[in-house]
Formats: C-alpha cells, sequence, structure tokens
C-alpha cells in the first residue's frame, strides 16, 4: 500500500509544480500504473486471506483450525505478492505516452485491465470477506452455546461473560474492517464500471473539465457525457478535446449550452479528425457562427464515425451553411443533422443544404425548424427531396404554406402532410 501511495504522491506533488512526469516519461508512465496496482492488489488479498485466517481459528473443526498457523500464513503471502507481481505485467507492455497522456494503446486490454481489477480487486475479495465474517458469527454463536451448557460455577460463568465480550469484540473489528474496505473500493468499482455520466446544469467550469478529461484519458467504460449548462468555455474544451484524441470508449457527448464558441468549436473538430468513436455531439447553444462552422465542415469531410449533429440554436448563417452542405458531400456517416433555431439561415443558406442532399446519401434527419426560411427555401428542399433518402425534414414553420408540399413524390407528400397536421391549430380542431 506504501508503495501505492509512494508511486501516486510523488507524480501529484511535482505536476504541482511542472509537468506531471506520468506524461512525460514514458518510463515512469508504465511503472507508476504496474507497481500501484502490484501493491494494491496484493495489500487487498492480503486482507481477504486474513479473514479467511480468523475463519479458520473459529472453527472447531480440529483439521480446519490447523491451517490458522504462522508458516502457512508467511507461504500464502509469499503467494501473493508472486502472483501480482506476474498478473499486472500487461502495464509494461501496453501503456505509453500518446500526446499528452499515459494511455492504453489497445481498448481490449484496457477492457482487460477494467475487468481485472473490479473482479479481483473488489467482487471477489468483498464476496470472500462477507462470507467470512458470516461463517466466523456461526462459529462463534456454537462455540458460546456449548459454553453454556457447560456452565456449572460462578466461576465458569465469569468467564464465560468475558469470552462473550471477547467474540462481541472480534465481530466488531471484523464488520468494521470488511464496511471500510468496501466503502473505500466501491467507489473506485463504480467508475471503473460507469458507462453513463450525466452532470447537468452545474458549474463545474473550465477546472472541472479538467479534471474529468484527465479521467477519461484512462477510462475504457464510459460511453456517454452529458455536460449541459456547465460554463467549461473554451478552455474546458480544450482538455475535453484533449482527451478524445486518447479515448477509444466515449460514444456520446453532450455540450449544451457551455460558450465554447467558434474557439472551442475548433479544438472539438480537430480531435473530432483522430476520434474514430464519437458518434453522437450535441453543442446546441453554443454561440457557434461562420468560423465554427468551417472547422465543423473540415472535420466532417474526414470523419467516418459521427452519425448524429446537433448545432442548434447556433448563429449559423448562409455561409455557414454553405460549408456544412459542402462537408455533406463528402460524409459518408452522419445520419442526423439538427440546424434548428438558427435564425441568420435564410432560403440561400437552405439552398445549399437542398444541393448537398442531392448527392448526399445517408443522410436521413434534417432539422431546420426556426430558422428563416421561406416558400423559396422550402421548395428547394421539396425539389432535392425527390432524389434523397432523408426520410424525416423538420422545416414546417408558419411561415411556409401547406401548398409548398405538393411538389413533390407521393412517399414524401404523405410523411409531410401528416407532419404539417400535427403541427398546425387548424387540423387538430
Amino acid at each position: 500500500m506504501l508503495v501505492a501511495m509512494n508511486f501516486g504522491l510523488i507524480s501529484r506533488i511535482i505536476s504541482a509544480y511542472q509537468p506531471d512526469p506520468q506524461n512525460i516519461i514514458n518510463a515512469f508512465c508504465k511503472a507508476r500504473t504496474y507497481f500501484g496496482q502490484s501493491s494494491v492488489m496484493s495489500y487487498r488479498w492480503m486482507l481477504t486471506m486474513a479473514c479467511i485466517d480468523r475463519y479458520t481459528s473459529s472453527t472447531v473443526n480440529a483439521r480446519i483450525r490447523n491451517l490458522a498457523n504462522p508458516h502457512i500464513a508467511s507461504r500464502v503471502i509469499f503467494i501473493i505478492v508472486i502472483i501480482w507481481i506476474i498478473v499486472p505485467w500487461h502495464n509494461w507492455i501496453f501503456l505509453n505516452i500518446n500526446g499528452s497522456a499515459c494511455v492504453w494503446t489497445s481498448s481490449s486490454v484496457a477492457t482487460y485491465n477494467s475487468a481485472l481489477v473490479v473482479t479481483f480487486g473488489f467482487i471477489v475479495p468483498a464476496t470472500v470477506m462477507i462470507t467470512c465474517a458470516v461463517l466466523i458469527n456461526n462459529n462463534l454463536r456454537r462455540k458460546r452455546q456449548r459454553r453454556r451448557n457447560n456452565v456449572s460455577t460462578t466461576v465458569e460463568s465469569q468467564a464465560n461473560r468475558l469470552l462473550r465480550a471477547r467474540d462481541r469484540q472480534t465481530l466488531l473489528m471484523l464488520y468494521v474492517e470488511i464496511s471500510f474496505y468496501i466503502i473505500c473500493t466501491l467507489p473506485w468499482a463504480i467508475f471503473t464500471t460507469l458507462t453513463t455520466l450525466v452532470l447537468d446544469e452545474n458549474q463545474i467550469g473550465a477546472a472541472g473539465a479538467q479534471r474529468l478529461a484527465n479521467a477519461l484519458q484512462n477510462n475504457t467504460t464510459l460511453t456517454t457525457l452529458e455536460l449541459r449548462e456547465n460554463a467549461i468555455g473554451v478552455v474546458g474544451t480544450q482538455h475535453l478535446a484533449d482527451a478524445l484524441q486518447n479515448n477509444a470508449t466515449l460514444t456520446t457527448l453532450k455540450l449544451r449550452s457551455n460558450k465554447i464558441g467558434d474557439a472551442g468549436a475548433q479544438r472539438l473538430m480537430k480531435a473530432l479528425r483522430n476520434n474514430t468513436t464519437l458518434t453522437t455531439l450535441s453543442l446546441y447553444w453554443n454561440f457557434i457562427g461562420e468560423i465554427g462552422s468551417q472547422h465543423i465542415a473540415d472535420a466532417l469531410r474526414y470523419n467516418t464515425t459521427l452519425t448524429s449533429l446537433d448545432l442548434g440554436c447556433n448563429l449559423i448563417e448562409d455561409v455557414g451553411a454553405q460549408r456544412l452542405a459542402n462537408a455533406l458531400q463528402y460524409n459518408t456517416s452522419l445520419t442526423t443533422l439538427d440546424l434548428s433555431s438558427n435564425n441568420l439561415m435564410s432560403d440561400v443558406g437552405t439552398q445549399y443544404i437542398a444541393a448537398a442532399l442531392r448527392t448526399n446519401t445517408t443522410l436521413t434527419s434534417l432539422d431546420l425548424n426556426c430558422n428563416s426560411i421561406s416558400d423559396v427555401g422550402a421548395q428547394h428542399l421539396v425539389d432535392a427531396l425527390q432524389n434523397n433518402m432523408v426520410t424525416i425534414i423538420l422545416v414546417l414553420i408558419d411561415l411556409i404554406y401547406p401548398s409548398t408540399l405538393f411538389y413533390t413524390d407521393a412517399y414524401h407528400i404523405k410523411d409531410r402532410t401528416q407532419y404539417y397536421q400535427l403541427r398546425t391549430p387548424e387540423a387538430n380542431e
């Protein structure tokens, strides 16, 4: 345990004044994780074997009780140490510094490591400890029953009371030890197996985003992260972008209303070029304008995994729509695009989007609600839909008349007429 604490404290103390050596020295990256895991797992299994030793010493079975002796205990300790020197050896092979973080080079090994430490660092030890506590309680109860049956004198009765007090103290110490172990290791086990984390409407800011990003560098289980309205800003976005370049498991990231602006969008899109796992990204209401749209469009040209992108309620004008439309002609993965509530987008921008729809064959859902689109823009979209696979398009606002919908094939007429009937007050009467 002291070995793990020393390796952990050294890097934390140094990182307070200069870059963390774990993220710049490859040997330290491997050594810190290896010795930390080896010592912690050895320590936990020694505690587990101590509970087993208490059970063997409390049983009435003579053969089992003979196992509780110093010679066997020393051998068991030696075996535990050897096992946990050998088992974590994968840390030396598959851990490397990538960019500015110490990360796993293989996602399958990272998953194996998480399963290993959760199973043999929490589940199995905790289960064995609780089982031993139950068995020890049963053994002591049987012994009390025997003593109660053999009571014949006042002296013996007094001795039995002392033994009962000692038994209660033994059980209390055991329960405290097990409870303390579970309380200390449960949060770590939960974090190791956590798949969804929602921290909406807090004020974690850039500093909190940095800590989350540091955790994401080595996390191998989290798939969904939601940080709506947390004021992470450009700096916090940079930390998350750095994490995305190394993280290989996160598939959904929602950063609605975080004031990341064009600069934050640029940093995220740079990471998105290298990321191969993120499929859903929400940047709703983040003050992204023309410059940010350009960076997003550049990323969409090369990214092949993102399937859903929410850019609603931003500052995307016709020029931004043109850049996104150009990217859609090359993108082959995006199926859902939300450009709603970008009030500066007019019929001109809609024409660019419509032109992209003529060649794009993957987009199936497009949201253009609450934009400055008139009948002219709607007609451009209707014309494009005759040769496109989009099945849901939300552009029906009060400025568009129902007659605009009837210039396409029967399949699209049906879908859009039904949707319009649900949206207009006249149809609901």
